[in-house]
């Protein structure tokens, strides 16, 4: 997520203009581990709690923040065929968590 107002792919993505910001149908290109670029669109979206995707038309993952108590929950959930990729969603979580609790 971006600050509070808006949410943004992640670091190895892009969104296509006129977009800035996470939309409902925003496009854009996402950079694969492999090294090449595949397009995707935002297919599920509510401001500042949910969005999903399609990346190269399959559906991908979905990205939730839920308020709990002072704070809040982040999950990541992938399709059953790419449990794979839990890994590489666990990384990510650590990540926000570490950004977040260096925050002001």
């Amino acid at each position: 997520m971006h600050g509070r107002s808006g949410a943004r792919p992640s670091a190895g993505a892009r969104l296509d203009p006129p977009h800035t910001e996470l939309a409902l149908h925003a496009t854009g290109t996402v950079h694969t581990a492999l090294g090449f670029a595949v397009p995707f669109v935002v297919t599920e979206f509510e401001p500042g709690r949910h969005w999903a995707w399609k990346v190269a038309g399959v559906p991908a993952t979905h990205h939730r923040v839920e308020p709990v108590g002072g704070g809040a929950r982040v999950t990541i959930a992938v399709p059953w065929w790419a449990a794979a990729y839990l890994t590489v969603c666990s990384i990510a979580l650590h990540r926000i968590d570490a950004m977040l609790s260096d925050a002001p």
